[in-house]
C-alpha cells in the first residue's frame, strides 16, 4: 500500500476522532461493502440521501429481505420499501470516453 492510500486519523469538530481511508471504486468492492453493511449491520446504521439543505436519516426496523444487482443497480430491499440504487454505469461511460473519474472519495468511520 502506498502512503497516499494509507488511512489517516483526524479530529473533526462535532464528530470526534475519525479514521479516513481510501475506498476502491470497483463495482465488486462497493457491492461487497454495501452488502456487508446492510446484511450484518442494518440495525446499527442510519442511511439516506444528503442534499444541500436537507438530510434524510433512515433507520431500518428489520434486516433487508433481498440485496442484489440488476442492470448495474445495487438494490437493498426491505420488503415493504427498498432503498439504495447504487448505479455504476456513469463511471464506465466516463472511462470509455477517456475522462478520469475512477477515484472515489474517501470514506470514514468514527474511532
Amino acid at each position: 500500500m502506498t502512503a497516499a492510500l494509507e488511512p489517516r486519523i483526524v479530529e473533526e469538530p462535532g464528530n470526534g476522532t475519525l479514521e479516513i481511508f481510501p475506498l476502491e471504486p470497483k463495482e465488486e468492492t462497493l457491492v461487497a461493502l454495501m452488502t456487508e453493511f446492510f446484511r450484518d449491520h442494518w440495525d446499527k446504521i442510519h442511511f439516506g440521501p444528503l442534499i444541500q439543505g436537507s438530510v434524510f436519516e433512515i433507520k431500518a426496523t428489520a434486516p433487508p429481505t433481498k440485496i442484489g444487482m440488476l442492470d448495474g443497480y445495487l438494490t437493498v430491499d426491505f420488503g415493504a420499501w427498498h432503498f439504495l440504487h447504487l448505479y455504476r454505469r456513469a463511471q464506465r461511460q466516463q472511462k470509455q470516453a477517456g475522462r478520469s473519474g475512477t477515484r472515489a472519495p474517501p470514506s470514514h468511520r468514527a474511532r
